[in-house]
């Protein structure tokens, strides 16, 4: 198990990663640190363990996507096609 500051260390190495994962749905930065900041809370105050690094790194990816798309769903917008690259 990781402890929690080497969780935080972890998802402030994957940072970019997984803030990118926000910015793929929102293509705002602003907001994708936001989701960011709440996946780094919700690691802190939820008090989950992580068994290793993996999980540590595709649970978050989870949480910021569903971050991201309420963060859409709050300002009326829809996730764009990445097909299309349109609304």
């Amino acid at each position: 198990m990781l402890s929690e500051s080497e969780t935080i260390q972890n998802l402030m190495q994957a940072r970019s990663r997984i803030a990118a994962a926000a910015w793929l749905l929102t293509r705002d930065y602003h907001a994708s640190e936001d989701c960011f900041q709440n996946v780094v809370l919700k690691a802190m105050t939820k008090e989950v363990s992580f068994p290793n690094q993996a999980a540590l790194i595709s649970r978050p990816l989870v949480v910021i996507r569903r971050d991201a798309m309420d963060w859409l769903d709050r300002r009326g917008r829809k996730v764009a096609n990445p097909k299309t690259n349109r609304y």
